[in-house]
């Protein structure tokens, strides 16, 4: 699933394992510090809980927003030049 995965991505960049950890004990911890990664999460949980049928603009806006998310946090590598 596509939110696990964000979930794991987003784990491994806040420090801290949220794979087990719901929406709302996310939320709580993160105090909406992330709200773009909480906004697709919601959207993921009405899917997965509530059967949520994502209009093709709804699912386009939460895959922006998703990836609008792992783009802010994409790791920087920064290269050796010393020989």
């Amino acid at each position: 699933r596509s939110s696990e995965k964000l979930k794991e991505f987003s784990g491994r960049i806040l420090g801290w394992n949220i794979l087990e950890l719901t929406t709302s004990e996310i939320k709580a911890y993160l105090k909406d510090n992330q709200p773009v990664l909480l906004a697709v999460l919601a959207a993921a949980d009405l899917v997965k809980f509530a059967k949520y049928q994502p209009t093709p603009e709804e699912f386009r806006k939460y895959c922006s927003q998703a990836l609008e998310f792992l783009k802010a946090h994409e790791p920087v590598w920064e290269l050796n030049n010393d020989q």
